[in-house]
């Protein structure tokens, strides 16, 4: 929480730059000392990604290459909101039956973890239990070139690591992210939000 004696006030705001992902913002603001400065900041519209799991504890990654890294990253199916106002959950079941073929009811998907980019976008981490044939994966032609299933632990030894993206960015979220993993692999399917918020801020509880 912000303290008085440094908050600073919003006097104007106008966007600078409208794209389908980014949008970026210029604000003029009043200091403390009563003073105007300008502010420019960019918000991202939101995102979500789904760990799909086998149930022994496998995970599904994948391949993809992504330009402004200009890099192959191993990853878990993920992606934007087409839309600011998308449905998170159906963007999930988009994202995962886009990158990997596989198609999943919403009822099936579990809300894991909640990333606060800003109050007003959230990246939101999902987990599916896939009881079908583990070869049902269909790449998405020309953005995935391979996808495996790997166990559990050895994804979570290199996720964040480089070449290997964690949908968690900061630590605090990445080991909340592994207990409740293993939380969701022995049964439980509702979390607490507020309780991942919390865990950002002072890391696992």
């Amino acid at each position: 929480m912000t303290e008085p004696e440094l908050r600073e006030t919003q006097l104007s705001s106008r966007e600078i730059f409208d794209g389908r992902i980014l949008h970026v913002f210029e604000d003029t603001v009043r200091l403390p000392n009563g003073a105007a400065a300008s502010r420019e900041y960019l918000r991202h519209i939101g995102a979500v990604c789904v760990i799909p799991v086998l149930e022994d504890g496998s995970v599904l990654v994948e391949r993809q290459y992504r330009y402004p890294v200009a890099q192959v990253l191993t990853e878990i199916p993920a992606g934007k909101l087409d839309a600011k106002d998308e449905d998170h959950l159906l963007a999930a079941q988009r994202e995962l039956r886009e990158e990997t073929g596989l198609a999943a009811r919403p009822e099936e998907f579990t809300l894991l973890l909640r990333e606060d980019c800003r109050t007003d976008a959230h990246f939101d981490i999902y987990a599916l239990t896939w009881e079908g044939a583990p070869e049902d994966i269909r790449f998405q032609a020309g953005e995935t070139d391979a996808a495996r299933w790997v166990p559990l632990a050895d994804w979570e030894a290199v996720a964040g690591t480089e070449g290997t993206l964690c949908p968690a960015r900061e630590e605090a979220y990445k080991q909340e992210l592994y207990r409740r993993i293993a939380l969701y692999l022995q049964g439980q399917r509702e979390f607490s939000q507020k309780e991942a918020r919390y865990a950002r801020a002072v890391g696992p509880v």
